[in-house]
């Protein structure tokens, strides 16, 4: 793979690389996927560059696996024990994934120049703030 001209070029990648699996997701899921990689790196389409597009790949693929585990957790019963199975080899696969991303991010720090990065202090941050309520509301709810 040299080059990604489009999302719907990439969309037949990861739709070949997921093999049975791209059945259970739709065309919209695909698209949210590739949107979800290319706003975390920080790139956009068309990508020549060989180790943009196959972290591109992959990071599309890790969303796509995301949307799958979000499916099957909606669908999880305790006494089906082949979903609770289902749900954890995606939650591992994510995982993994994310391990492999991060290692890329150390080793090639210049690649991900552009990467949007959050930390998980920033998001713990982010969810405690207070905006405080500029107006004084009754028991009833009136102003």
């Amino acid at each position: 793979m040299n080059a990604i001209n489009s999302s719907d070029e990439l969309i037949e990648i990861l739709s070949f690389r997921m093999g049975t699996n791209s059945s259970n997701l739709t065309e919209s899921g695909f698209s949210v996927a590739v949107d979800s990689a290319l706003l975390e790196l920080g790139w956009v389409l068309p990508c020549t560059h060989p180790k943009q597009v196959l972290w591109i790949i992959n990071r599309s693929l890790r969303y796509c696996l995301e949307i799958l585990l979000i499916e099957s957790a909606h669908k999880f019963r305790y006494d089906k024990i082949f979903l609770q199975n289902r749900f954890s080899h995606y939650q591992t696969l994510i995982e993994k994934m994310d391990k492999d991303f991060e290692k890329a991010i150390e080793d090639n720090p210049s690649l991900f120049a552009n990467m949007v990065q959050i930390d998980s202090e920033y998001i713990v941050n982010a969810m405690t703030s207070y905006i405080p309520n500029l107006r004084d509301y009754d028991i009833y709810g009136r102003e």
